[in-house]
């Protein structure tokens, strides 16, 4: 595994299109919709994004009267979602900076970790600090919704090889499982204006179990497992592994 993979500031920007497309982008007020209900907030709330990316999340919970942080590490998206805050003239937060290190103790009311941004650490302290920093930084009985790919979804659906094309190019999406199937390496490129972006990154893959027990490490007391934001069982349909975990 590469360390530091996600330092890169070009891979971010290079698989940006990737990431961020059109129909993930349309998804985001049905995903906060559901969200919302699921951590039972009220308007005003203080929610903290980690790992917000360009700040889907973050700008339509501020649209909704929410209090938001949105925390990533890549400038650019810090950049354009500050841009994109003042235009529609939204109080919005946005920090950059590692995740293992934000941390504001007893302020928010909830966190989200959203869309595989967890696991990204090769020393598992790391990511354990992730989840203790959260616990920290929430005010008593505070919420946290985390939405990782689990091993049980990543089992049925995984494929060695995808391609396809983009609005803007055409990708491929090539999938290693590494060692009894806790690592996955991803390997993309991205052809766009007669240009090769090349790019690999590592995410740890998490059962339904050992991600309850990194939780409860952390602090955490009351955790339930959901297959997605519906709040369907986490069974042989599951879409996404979801937990929801009180302070």
């Amino acid at each position: 595994m590469e360390e530091g993979w996600f330092e890169d500031q070009k891979f971010w920007e290079d698989f940006r299109s990737v990431l961020f497309h059109k129909d993930r982008m349309r998804s985001t007020s049905e995903q906060v919709d559901k969200i919302l209900e699921i951590l039972d907030l009220n308007v005003g709330d203080k929610i903290l994004d980690l790992c917000c990316g360009v700040g889907r999340h973050t700008l339509e919970f501020a649209r909704r009267g929410y209090e938001v942080t949105g925390v990533d590490l890549t400038e650019r998206y810090i950049e354009g979602g500050e841009k994109k805050a003042k235009k529609e003239g939204l109080d919005v937060e946005f920090v950059k900076s590692d995740m293992r290190d934000f941390r504001r103790e007893n302020t928010y009311d909830a966190a989200i970790n959203f869309f595989s941004s967890f696991g990204y650490f090769i020393d598992e302290k790391d990511n354990l600090k992730v989840i203790e920093n959260v616990h920290s930084s929430l005010k008593s009985s505070g919420k946290f919704l985390i939405d990782v790919m689990g091993k049980k979804v990543m089992a049925r659906e995984f494929t060695q090889k995808a391609e396809g094309r983009l609005d803007d190019g055409y990708f491929i999406e090539e999938r290693y499982i590494k060692g009894d199937w806790d690592l996955l390496e991803n390997r993309w490129t991205l052809i766009k204006d007669d240009q090769v972006h090349e790019g690999t990154f590592y995410i740890k893959i998490y059962s339904s179990q050992e991600l309850k027990e990194i939780l409860g490490k952390a602090g955490f007391t009351k955790i339930d497992i959901y297959g997605d934001l519906e709040r369907s069982d986490y069974g042989g349909d599951a879409e996404r592994l979801i937990a929801v975990a009180c302070k």
